[in-house]
């Protein structure tokens, strides 16, 4: 008979003193998945706690992580290639405004990142947009990141090409007023 584990308890002390730091506790569902994760200062106060669901699969969807005070810290979702492989990252603020966006390919390599910066109003102040290729080798072959301001003109560019073994072979960089073809800001 196979019992699984419903609740584990970890435990972080201060290395010079040997105080309790903080305790995390993990809970899972039936099928072993973490359901619940909390963590807690040293004087049983919640610091944050992150709830998790997943697919008929098994596979994580989403994880939202929550301060104290039952506000929405951010959100991640996850979605899959038919293959199980992860197939996109998003996390988005507690505002729901995005953070970042990951694309992978089906061997989980990074193929597109976008990450966004904002102001202490929340407004968008820039965001980069990454492109990543790949030799058949699996080693990257060229990162393209553009830097744009909120308006989405290109700020500048920033180009890094690699040789077959992985080895930085060029970089180039530039200031344009064009916006190359595919790049997007989702966050307006």
């Amino acid at each position: 008979m196979i019992y699984l584990l419903k609740e584990e308890i970890s435990y972080a002390y201060r290395y010079d003193s040997g105080e309790l730091y903080n305790y995390r506790v993990y809970e899972y569902d039936d099928n072993g998945n973490t359901i619940k994760y909390t963590e807690y200062n040293a004087d049983d106060t919640i610091e944050f706690y992150r709830l998790y669901e997943y697919n008929s699969l098994g596979q994580e969807i989403k994880a939202t992580t929550y301060n104290a005070d039952d506000t929405i810290d951010y959100y991640e979702m996850y979605q899959y290639y038919e293959n199980g492989s992860l197939q996109q990252q998003e996390k988005y603020n507690g505002n729901g405004t995005p953070n970042y966006i990951r694309k992978y390919d089906e061997e989980e390599n990074v193929i597109e990142y976008i990450s966004y910066s904002y102001n202490r109003d929340g407004s968008l102040v820039s965001y980069q947009h990454t492109l990543c290729e790949y030799y058949d080798n699996g080693k990257t072959k060229q990162n393209t990141t553009y830097y744009y301001n909120a308006d989405d003109s290109l700020n500048y560019y920033y180009i890094i090409n690699y040789t077959y073994l992985g080895e930085i072979m060029a970089i180039s960089q530039g200031k344009s007023t064009r916006s190359p073809s595919g790049a997007r800001n989702v966050a307006n």
